[in-house]
């Protein structure tokens, strides 16, 4: 499903996509409005789906052959999109924002493949080409001269939450960048793959240390100090007896 980008600005138009003659498969794209969001400890921006659920033609969007189109879309389209067939099959959903603000960032609405290079795009309303500082889960990452950000050979350590700003124009809303494919040796050592990993490491390591400390414990509690001293003065003591024999 498409579009491309997250966010949007408001009065343009939106097409969504299912493919090619997807209304005459049976095709047709749905929504559910978002009425609230909500913020992780990590800062991610989650959307809570509270609002009415419909598709394309009734009230909203006009139904075209490969989808809907939403003339002069409004912050009250933002939603979460997905394509639905006549025998309940469904796509992957979309999250669209719409955007009153004068500064969006277009990032990939989709996860991207570990490797892969990525363009952060930080536009007006009219410009794509002005200087940008784009940010990162809150902390600056660089400035874009031409407004364009690339991230090289993606991975793990590249996800996240992005946003951007134009000194002349504004902050963008932000967006949260997936990628696809990350293993534990890209992905941040939170992973629960790289703990599981990490203990058992440590147990074949503290095993063998473990079996001799029991073992030395067995043996002594078996034969303690005390008892040692004990069978040592009775040995000696059966020394000193003479026993007598007669003939």
């Amino acid at each position: 499903m498409s579009p491309a980008s997250a966010q949007v600005f408001e009065y343009r138009n939106l097409s969504l996509s299912c493919g090619d003659n997807s209304s005459v498969d049976g095709w047709r794209i749905f929504r559910s409005t978002i009425t609230t969001f909500s913020t992780s400890a990590t800062g991610v921006p989650t959307v809570n789906p509270g609002g009415k659920t419909s598709g394309c033609g009734d009230k909203w969007g006009n139904i075209t052959s490969c989808g809907c189109n939403i003339y002069t879309s409004k912050q009250a389209d933002t939603a979460i999109y997905w394509c639905e067939s006549r025998a309940k099959q469904r796509s992957n959903s979309l999250n669209i924002s719409v955007q009153e603000t004068a500064v969006i960032l277009e990032s990939p609405i989709l996860a991207v493949m570990k490797g892969d290079n990525v363009t952060l795009v930080c536009k007006t309303k009219d410009r794509d080409d002005l200087r940008a500082d784009f940010y990162k889960d809150g902390s600056f990452l660089e400035t874009g001269a031409a407004g364009h950000m690339t991230l090289h050979n993606v991975s793990g350590y590249d996800e996240g939450v992005y946003k951007c700003h134009i000194s002349t124009e504004g902050e963008s809303a932000t967006s949260f960048l997936f990628v696809r494919g990350a293993t534990a040796a890209t992905a941040p050592r939170t992973d629960w793959v790289w703990l599981v990993l990490t203990v058992l490491r440590h147990l074949v390591v503290f095993s063998p240390y473990c079996a001799s400390t029991f073992l030395a414990v067995s043996i002594y509690r078996r034969n303690p100090p005390g008892r040692r001293k004990d069978d040592e003065a009775t040995y000696g003591q059966n020394d000193d007896v003479t026993t007598e024999h007669h003939f």
